[in-house]
């Protein structure tokens, strides 16, 4: 191909006249660049780099020439309420943070409350990248353990229970129906598992191991418990 289009140069030179634009040239200026006018596949108006698709302009907090960030980080929307120690499952693309604790300390907004577990639900939509209320917990559970049962149920164990700075871990559970936006209370597992881990097996059931207990009225990262313990969710 790059033979024909040098002979067809090279016969210009010698006759004195331009080549005729065949659909190996069509498109193609003196210089080697699109030309816009025959390129139907770039849009008008619209800068190229090479053809490819520079993608979206920066968004804060990133400075606008911090190309590799942007391309990598995309900044959403908030969620309403600042809180740390909240579950987040996945329940078929629609995303959930489950409880925590609104936080106290030096430079956040919500340092003139009180350190305090938090039974709020919010839901992230995804396609309009914001979030929005749902039905709360029936109780407040910072760390609490989440799991997506199947496409409709959220499966929520255990947390602390903390205000003002004292706490201690909730021995309970509670199913989360994502169509009805409702709670409702199951039977209390044997073991708190705070911040221990849970998986999913294959006949359903969810397995808990781990974590740490009370002691007393004190929770403490030096009580790891060896607890194990499955749900069953029929």
């Amino acid at each position: 191909m790059r033979v024909a289009v040098v002979l067809l140069v090279l016969c210009a030179a010698c006759t004195g006249r331009a080549p005729a634009r065949t659909e190996e040239t069509r498109g193609i200026d003196d210089a080697g660049v699109t030309d816009p006018a025959d390129a139907s596949d770039v849009d008008a108006g619209e800068p190229t780099d090479g053809g490819s698709d520079a993608g979206p302009a920066c968004e804060p907090p990133f400075a606008a020439d911090d190309d590799a960030r942007c391309a990598a980080w995309l900044p959403v929307a908030p969620m309403a309420t600042h809180r740390c120690g909240a579950a987040f499952v996945d329940v078929g693309g629609r995303i959930f943070a489950i409880g925590g604790e609104r936080c106290a300390f030096e430079g956040n907004p919500g340092n003139d409350v009180d350190e305090r577990a938090l039974a709020l639900v919010e839901e992230f939509d995804v396609a309009a990248r914001a979030w929005q209320r749902r039905a709360d917990m029936n109780v407040v559970r910072q760390e609490p353990i989440a799991v997506a049962l199947d496409g409709s149920r959220v499966l929520v164990v255990g947390g602390i229970a903390k205000s003002g700075g004292e706490g201690s871990t909730q021995v309970s559970a509670e199913i989360y129906d994502v169509v009805g936006d409702a709670w409702t209370p199951i039977p209390a597992p044997p073991s708190s598992h705070v911040l221990g881990t849970a998986s999913v097996l294959e006949d359903g059931r969810v397995l808990f191991a781990g974590g740490y207990v009370d002691e007393g009225d004190v929770f403490s990262f030096l009580d790891a418990t060896t607890a194990v313990s499955i749900y069953d969710p029929i």
